[in-house]
């Protein structure tokens, strides 16, 4: 069973200028309202709720503290209580959705692309002719050259993450990636 929170975000006396129910990494993601940068001015104010809990626990803070269309100290845009949790949308709103997004797709012209490829006869290619350059990025870890990062984590036997790791401290042994 999936488990909510309440979260509230401060404003630097701190107040509350957000609240709202989330799960997961719902409190630190980017959403209608701003997230702060202050890690100290996100709290949950309760964890390990049923979703109907928290819906309820939401309503009550949101009207405790109020919202400031109405005078109060929050943002939110409703009144808590309800919202999208797990709402998908039908097949034919994603149908129309695509539809009306292949209209204001640009057409590219024959003549359009004639004269773009005129444009880049000559210049050297992205990849500067190498074929496949982008599936490798040299790296010595442990002071051996490899082709490739999971080329070195099969080496060892560790993780391509913890290769990269190792990589990014940059520390005096010459792990660098």
């Amino acid at each position: 069973m999936k488990k909510f929170y309440v979260y509230a975000y401060l404003r630097e006396d701190g107040t509350p200028y957000y609240v709202g129910k989330g799960s997961g990494r719902r409190d630190r993601e980017r959403h209608t309202c701003p997230v702060p940068t202050n890690p100290n001015l996100s709290i949950r104010v309760a964890i390990n709720l049923t979703e109907r809990g928290a819906w309820g626990l939401e309503k009550q803070l949101i009207s405790f503290y109020g919202r400031e269309s109405d005078g109060g100290l929050l943002v939110n845009k409703s009144s808590g209580g309800a919202g999208g949790s797990g709402w998908t949308q039908s097949k034919e709103s994603n149908k129309k959705r695509s539809q009306s997004h292949l209209a204001l797709k640009r057409k590219v012209t024959p003549e359009a692309k004639e004269k773009h490829s005129a444009l880049m006869k000559g210049r050297a290619p992205h990849n500067k002719g190498l074929k496949g350059a982008y599936h490798f990025t040299p790296c010595v870890y442990r002071g051996e050259q490899f082709r490739s990062v999971s080329e070195a984590a099969e080496r060892f036997g560790v993780s391509v993450s913890s290769v990269c790791k190792a990589c990014k401290k940059k520390q005096a042994r010459s792990y660098y990636c």
